[in-house]
């Protein structure tokens, strides 16, 4: 039988779903940083020194921060790791929409995927208004730190997450929810160049990711809550805030 022919957005939204449930098939938490850092693992490094600099807070990745890996890399990632064979068109579309606009700078054989605009467009947004209130949320936290004109670093958030982790911990009080772990929540950032800036654009990558499988918008404001402590409860509307103790569903 003759396959129907598909336009870009139908192949693109079959390929989508296809990897979604190999993804939501493992059940694991952090699916989606899983998968974010095993394609980058064979990332094109530029072929000319950049200078390293320590980002602002609103900076934008510039071609040398971005995670470019060649096509056949993706393909057989999917395939080793997933289980997932994903033809050739299908491999083309992928380069062709999540591809660079410029490879000044990277030489590669082959077409090259922008590991992260992939992702993003892979994993979506679970739930409306997800990523506002994770660009609220790191301005809380720019002002807590003390540096709201600057972006947060890596040890502050360790030690801010670990911090929280350990106040909800107290004697006779039921044993937290463990599906957000310090330690595997650092694991979970993003590759980061040299420098310790985690910029918003990463900080929302970061939390969109490990928050990916948390279905409603009720849930994440809870998951947040368990990961960053108080500073989550200035992100509610009043109706939220009443409704803060209800169940999940």
């Amino acid at each position: 039988m003759v396959e129907p022919c598909l336009t870009d957005f139908a192949r693109w939204d079959r390929l989508r779903t296809a990897i979604l449930e190999r993804l939501l098939h493992r059940r694991e938490v952090f699916a989606f940083s899983t998968l974010r850092k095993i394609l980058s693992k064979d990332q094109i490094l530029p072929t000319k020194d950049i200078p390293l600099l320590v980002p602002s807070p609103n900076a934008l990745l510039s071609l040398s921060d971005q995670i470019l890996v060649g096509q056949s890399f993706v393909a057989s990632t999917f395939q080793n790791s997933y289980g997932l064979i994903i033809g050739k068109n299908d491999m083309q579309l992928i380069a062709q929409c999540f591809g660079p606009e410029s490879l000044d700078g990277i030489s590669c054989d082959e077409a090259v995927v922008n590991v992260d605009l992939f992702l993003d467009a892979l994993r979506g947004e679970t739930s409306v208004g997800r990523s506002r209130t994770l660009d609220q949320l790191y301005s809380q936290l720019q002002k807590q730190a003390g540096k709201p004109q600057e972006s947060l670093t890596t040890s502050w958030i360790q030690f801010h997450i670990e911090t929280t982790a350990a106040e909800r911990i107290r004697p006779g009080v039921k044993e937290p929810d463990q599906r957000f772990r310090g330690d595997e929540l650092m694991a979970a950032l993003p590759l980061l160049r040299s420098h310790a800036g985690v910029t918003r654009q990463i900080f929302l990558r970061w939390q969109m990711d490990v928050l990916a499988l948390v279905p409603s918008h009720e849930a994440m404001l809870q998951s947040l809550h368990q990961i960053w402590g108080d500073v989550v409860l200035s992100l509610l509307t009043r109706e939220e805030k009443l409704n803060w103790k209800l169940p999940m569903p």
